[in-house]
């Protein structure tokens, strides 16, 4: 009996979302976090980078928002020690 092959199409690839810059509110939104907690941890070093857009205006991505927030995720996740 021959070995049957799969002639599926191949799952697509995820469509690429284009980048977003999000304002300091919606970072509080998204995270949860208070703008003296987002200042504490800019200042540590532990939180994304932000974004000049103007002289004035700063943002964030969005997308590197969402990969610190499933880090931490993760992180909560793992087996303490």
């Amino acid at each position: 009996m021959p070995a049957t092959t799969d002639h599926s199409t191949p799952p697509a690839a995820p469509a690429l979302i284009p980048e977003e810059l999000i304002d300091l509110k919606t970072v509080m939104r998204r995270t949860g976090l208070a703008r003296s907690t987002v200042t504490k941890l800019i200042t540590a070093g532990t939180f994304p980078k932000r974004v000049k857009v103007t002289d004035r205006a700063t943002r964030w991505s969005a997308r590197a928002i969402e990969a610190w927030i499933q880090a931490r995720i993760a992180a909560s996740a793992a087996p303490r020690r």
